[in-house]
């Protein structure tokens, strides 16, 4: 990740575009552990999954219409309206600390068929293919 070094502490800073950037009119990229999308990137209007993980060990799992995200300092917020109970839902994490846990993730409904396929394709690429001695 490109950064600015921090004189004072000797730390290196994320740039803002290195995390958060819209994109266009109805995307957004936001690189956080929380988000999975293919990229990390959201698009308005389509419907995600948020999965809230609760301090006892268990979640609740909801579907959402993705509306907006923006930023305020480092914290990315994420609104939506819950498909359901149609009531606005709203999320936040700050980006700048990769020590920060997730307490929640919005999770694009293709997401994991999409990882499980390139990975069986790649795979399958890279598997050797028997040889054929009755030719």
């Amino acid at each position: 990740m490109n950064g600015l070094l921090n004189n004072s502490t000797k730390k290196l800073t994320p740039r803002i575009s290195d995390l958060f950037l819209e994109l266009g009119d109805d995307a957004f990229f936001i690189n956080s552990d929380c988000v999975f999308a293919k990229n990390r990137i959201i698009v308005k209007n389509r419907i995600y999954q948020i999965l809230d993980l609760l301090d006892n060990g268990g979640f609740h799992l909801n579907h959402i219409k993705f509306m907006h995200a923006y930023l305020k300092g480092f914290d990315a917020f994420i609104v939506g309206i819950d498909i359901v109970k149609g009531e606005v839902i709203y999320r936040h994490h700050r980006l700048d600390n990769s020590m920060l846990p997730c307490d929640w993730l919005i999770i694009d409904l293709d997401y994991f068929e999409t990882e499980v396929n390139e990975n069986i394709i790649r795979f399958s690429c890279t598997k050797k293919q028997p040889i054929n001695d009755n030719k």
